[in-house]
């Protein structure tokens, strides 16, 4: 964000609905003592969703489920799915998709095998929805080739131009 000249989102962007917060909910910073609404994942997808349609490229971090695995708490993880899954379902439900194209994916597993604290060496999905899925889809066999998928993607819709990578 910083080397591209734009602002992270604040609590003010988060206030007035033009933001989505890592816990989807804002159940987090309530606790914190933070003035803000508590969102149901629905809504929080709806948001996102309009932020994403705003922009050429959104990226959305939720990191809890990480957490749940280091924890090895399984009934916290499976809430924190459940609860991503609406967040999900709600974003594909606001969108087109003619008009964008959704990833999914994790840079490890570690939910899967609570027999461990750390991150496992397991493989972990990418799933893709709208929009140019099936060429990104075609160029993605590891986490290392994501970035180079979606540059790809980004230039062929004419988003952006004269980068030297794949």
């Amino acid at each position: 964000m910083k080397q591209a000249g734009l602002a992270f989102r604040d609590l003010g962007d988060l206030a007035r609905g033009e933001a989505v917060y890592h816990d989807i909910t804002n159940r987090g910073l309530r606790e914190r003592g933070y003035d803000l609404p508590e969102v149901n994942p629905q809504e929080a997808g709806r948001r996102l969703a309009r932020l994403a349609l705003s922009h050429d490229f959104t990226l959305y971090e939720h990191f809890q489920t990480d957490q749940a695995g280091h924890d090895r708490d399984m009934d916290r993880g499976v809430e924190l799915l459940e609860r991503l899954d609406l967040l999900l379902g709600a974003v594909l439900e606001a969108t087109d998709p003619d008009e964008l194209l959704v990833v999914l994916t994790s840079d490890h597993g570690n939910l899967e095998d609570l027999s461990t604290r750390t991150h496992t060496q397991n493989s972990v999905p990418t799933m893709l929805w709208g929009t140019g899925r099936e060429a990104v889809a075609d160029g993605v066999r590891t986490l290392a080739d994501i970035a180079p998928a979606l540059l790809r993607h980004l230039r062929e819709r004419g988003v952006i131009n004269g980068l030297d990578h794949p």
